[in-house]
């Protein structure tokens, strides 16, 4: 009796090995953020994305969609969904046959608004998988589990996008450091009417606001969490000059 369990159990861990599948998932598009405004209590994001099985296996219901929803400025991460070191989870609750579609919606919030309309980032990550049948797409075939839109983001006056020049060259003469920091973040700018550098974590939530001081201005970063923080420098309309992140190592 031993000996036919054993032959059984190896029989059944080898069917379990050759029904393994292999999909060719993909982010098809973002719907619904190709404009996003600012409110006086942040931005809400409206989100739709969809995505599709481009393979020959079918994507079952209880299979898992991994997914992440990152706004960005260029290279400066303005936020992430769920975290930007993390994908969120949701069980697939229908069969998604190959050639089929499948639409996911997000309402997310951020604590942030911008004063200067600006052009950002959208981008979303999908993948699916089911342990352990049904493996992560990886590199070379994993490069449609990306999409990235343009989205407007407007401020609450919904003034036109743009910069005036003398924004631009203050801009660039902006400096920041050390980054990473552990104890003090420097900034110092060429341009009389900056007045401010509001500080603020991954999500948006403002964690304080400084000062500028003849041209320079001083955070201290003593008590801050390890991680990336989101720093704008403001002018003496509130307007955004300059915008991005710096890293704490405490």
């Amino acid at each position: 009796m031993k000996k036919l369990l054993l032959t059984l159990t190896i029989a059944a861990s080898s069917l379990f090995v050759n029904a393994q599948r292999s999909v060719n998932w993909s982010t098809e598009a973002i719907l619904g953020i190709d404009t996003v405004f600012s409110s006086a209590s942040g931005t809400p994001l409206p989100i739709t994305f969809v995505v599709k099985n481009n393979g020959v296996d079918t994507v079952m219901a209880g299979d898992s969609l991994l997914f992440q929803y990152v706004l960005s400025s260029g290279s400066t991460l303005i936020a992430a969904y769920p975290s930007s070191t993390s994908l969120s989870v949701r069980v697939i609750n229908r069969t998604v046959l190959p050639g089929d579609t499948m639409h996911m919606t997000l309402n997310i919030s951020l604590n942030s608004k911008v004063n200067s309309s600006a052009v950002v980032q959208s981008t979303v990550i999908s993948h699916v998988i089911n342990r352990p049948n049904l493996g992560f797409e990886v590199a070379p075939n994993n490069a449609n589990n990306t999409k990235t839109i343009n989205t407007v983001w407007m401020n609450e006056q919904r003034w036109p996008v743009g910069l005036s020049e003398e924004l631009n060259k203050a801009a660039e003469s902006l400096s920041v450091y050390p980054n990473p920091a552990s104890d003090l973040i420097n900034f110092a700018i060429d341009y009389n009417k900056a007045t401010a550098v509001k500080m603020m974590d991954i999500t948006g939530r403002v964690i304080e606001t400084v000062n500028f001081n003849l041209n320079n201005a001083q955070v201290d970063v003593r008590n801050y969490h390890a991680g990336i923080y989101m720093y704008q420098v403001l002018d003496n309309e509130g307007k955004v000059v300059k915008a991005g992140k710096v890293t704490v190592n405490n």
